[in-house]
């Protein structure tokens, strides 16, 4: 007969929560390298411009990444206990605010460090989704 009320506002938001991260990881190398960096793609080969832009989509963009993949290593074994003291609703909940909080913080960045670790962040909102679903 369908889904409930409830289960149709969840699915909503999984489905814009989804977009929402293969959106931001097609975008963030291109972030880090023009907003993070200051460099420009277009700039001409091998110019101080152009080593920013790639230092920042590929070293930085990787290094991100590579955070996001290591919290959700680490947080997945710790959901299922979190999930019994907390609830699964609210647990879920407090990850989708902290991934909405990364990305609200994203255009007040203004370090490399900063940009690794906020974006990196992600990765707890990814292992809450793959270990809350299960």
């Amino acid at each position: 007969r369908g889904l409930s009320p409830l289960s149709r506002w969840v699915w909503v938001v999984l489905c814009c929560t989804n977009f929402a991260w293969f959106v931001s990881w097609m975008y963030i190398p291109a972030f880090m390298g023009v907003e993070i960096m200051g460099g420009d793609p277009s700039a001409a080969p091998q110019s101080p411009e152009q080593e920013l832009y790639f230092e920042g989509a590929d070293l930085l963009a990787s290094r991100a990444m590579l955070v996001q993949s290591v919290l959700s290593l680490f947080l997945s074994p710790c959901f299922p206990v979190c999930m019994r003291v907390a609830g699964k609703s609210c647990l879920w909940a407090a990850c989708e605010l902290l991934h909405a909080a990364v990305y609200c913080l994203t255009p007040f960045i203004g370090s490399k460090d900063a940009a690794v670790a906020i974006l990196g962040l992600q990765g707890v909102a990814w292992s809450a989704f793959l270990e809350i679903g299960r």
